[in-house]
């Protein structure tokens, strides 16, 4: 998966190749690249220099990719989140030129296009870029599948103006795609009274979750109640043509949007989040686990808002009336 987790000097990677470098690659390539590549994806960083709000050099963090292909076949567009950045990573096939040529492009600014060929236990990608100050960025990444193409590792080398910059490890992790049946093990799991525990600036505050059946069996209709707060209504359901489960809140002007579009190896549902809170737009990743059925927490990590990272949160979640069967 293409990240921006690098330093601010050496995130940039790939822009337009020489055709003497690039390998040639037939359309089937690009099908079997973009079934390689196509999901949604959780990454373990290594943070290549100090990235104020998520960790300091050294640090490994959580990032988020999804990749989707267009109905023609024709493209593959993946956005990915890693930290403050947000990515968006075009990649089509050249069918004149014979080459599978990707754009990126960040939130802070980085722009680089690519060039990719087959190899023998993965892929290979070359080419160079800019970073958001401007520097010239020269970089050949390998990305190694194994565990029946589940796990990607990229590694390899760039640098920036001339300099040798240090790339670290990634490791991707294809998660496993949300059923009808998940959905509906979450939303039976879900019904009933919750009380929320959470740190906010300090502070140990608590509120109210309370989840009620809906005329269908694939929703439910949600309240969030904090004391002294005006409540925040709203829906989780099962989005079936999506294949995701949509968790969506009002209150006044304020909203969130949840999609939970994967499963991780330990069973808990992930996806990006993106609302207005306080008056501020924000997006970032949310984990749902249940951990039983009378306790689930819920991890807000990796958020922006209006530009500035904010601490990761994690809301712990305690049934109110157990459940008799229990």
């Amino acid at each position: 998966m293409k990240t921006i987790a690098i330093s601010a000097c050496a995130a940039a990677t790939l822009l337009l190749i020489s055709p003497t470098l690039a390998q040639e690659s037939s359309r089937a390539d690009f099908d079997k690249f973009c079934e390689a590549h196509k999901g949604s994806w959780v990454g373990d960083i290594e943070l290549a220099a100090d990235m104020p709000g998520f960790g300091k050099q050294g640090d490994r963090i959580t990032a988020y990719s999804q990749c989707r292909v267009s109905d023609d076949g024709n493209t593959m567009i993946c956005s990915n989140q890693v930290g403050r950045d947000m990515g968006t990573w075009v990649v089509a096939y050249d069918a004149a030129a014979k080459r599978i040529r990707g754009q990126y492009s960040t939130s802070s600014g980085i722009f680089n296009q690519s060039i990719t060929y087959r190899s023998e236990d993965g892929w290979i990608e070359e080419g160079s870029g800019t970073t958001s100050e401007g520097k010239n960025v020269e970089a050949a990444f390998q990305i190694a599948a194994t565990d029946g193409g589940n796990t990607h590792t990229w590694s390899g080398e760039l640098t920036v103006d001339g300099k040798t910059e240090k790339f670290p490890t990634e490791v991707w992790k294809r998660l496993a795609s949300l059923t009808e049946a998940d959905a509906k093990k979450a939303i039976d799991t879900l019904v009933g009274q919750w009380t929320l525990t959470f740190d906010k600036d300090g502070q140990e505050k608590t509120a109210k979750v309370t989840a009620t059946a809906s005329s269908s069996d694939m929703a439910l209709r949600v309240t969030y109640q904090e004391p002294g707060e005006q409540p925040a209504s709203g829906l989780f359901a099962w989005h079936s043509t999506k294949q995701q489960i949509v968790e969506t809140w009002f209150r006044g002007g304020e909203h969130v949007r949840i999609c939970f579009n994967g499963m991780t190896d330990d069973g808990a549902l992930i996806g990006p989040g993106e609302g207005m809170l306080d008056g501020k737009r924000f997006v970032g990743i949310r984990v749902l686990k249940f951990h039983s059925q009378d306790h689930y927490t819920h991890t807000i990590r990796s958020t922006m808002s209006e530009g500035e990272p904010q601490p990761e949160m994690n809301l712990d979640a305690k049934r109110i009336v157990a459940n008799s069967a229990d």
